[in-house]
């Protein structure tokens, strides 16, 4: 199953729940070797460009793939709560009075697999929404600025998945690439609409920040058993 949750800014999506069923119980029951927990934090690789057909942009995120021998039996990756800020280079106020300025964008993301590194499919996240609103240009000024906030979201990924085959768990292990799993947190605008005292108008140039900086992960996995062998040292010495 994928569990999905997401919190209020500035809330920390850190700490991890791990799943429980009855499926994961007995496969820790019947496993032979310890049960390890691992976690850490990636930062972003430098923004990306766009990936045809789609004008995707993005960053990448590189994490250290789990031991090929383990089995795992949960994987969580979450993100904070992300800003934005959307810089419009118009329009220019000429007149003596305040000009009404209505504006709105639509933003979606996903988390994928990076496709600089692998083929695999798969999308482990994805939201979108749209920001709308309204500000003024003072008389002899331009432009305007506005900002919102994506709330900080999170996915686990367990082998007793009936999302998808392979499971999302299977594909997000299938983009491990010489030892680390290679991710793509990937971003896109549309339908920006600007209209001035009621009027639709376009033509200015406008700046889109934002996107995520850091990626937070933690999974468990059940490790083989280490047998020691018997070693004959042969009968004991008497003193």
């Amino acid at each position: 199953m994928a569990k999905r949750s997401r919190q209020s800014p500035g809330q920390s999506s850190r700490t991890y729940t791990p799943p429980t069923s009855a499926a994961l119980t007995k496969l820790v029951q019947q496993s032979a070797g310890p049960v390890v927990i691992q976690s850490g934090t990636v930062q972003a690789s430098p923004r990306t460009y766009s990936f045809p057909p789609w004008p995707w942009t993005g960053a990448f995120f590189s994490i250290t793939a789990p031991p090929p021998e383990a089995q795992i039996l949960w994987f969580t990756i979450a993100f904070d709560w992300q800003l934005w800020e959307w810089r419009n280079a118009g329009p220019t106020n000429s007149t003596s009075k305040s000009l009404r300025i209505d504006f709105g964008i639509s933003w979606e993301y996903e988390l994928v697999p990076n496709p600089y590194y692998t083929t695999s499919p798969g999308r482990f996240m994805r939201e979108s929404d749209r920001h709308e609103g309204y500000t003024s240009v003072s008389p002899n000024s331009y432009g305007f600025n506005t900002g919102w906030v994506v709330p900080a979201n999170s996915v686990t990924l367990t082998p007793d998945s009936k999302e998808s085959s392979p499971t999302p768990l299977q594909l997000l292990l299938a983009a491990n690439v010489n030892g680390v799993i290679h991710l793509y947190h990937r971003w896109r605008m549309s339908n920006e609409v600007v209209r001035i005292n009621g009027k639709e108008a376009r033509g200015w140039a406008y700046f889109l920040y934002g996107g995520v900086d850091y990626i937070h992960y933690s999974y468990a996995m059940v490790l083989p058993k280490v047998s020691i062998p018997t070693v004959d040292v042969g009968p004991a010495m008497e003193e």
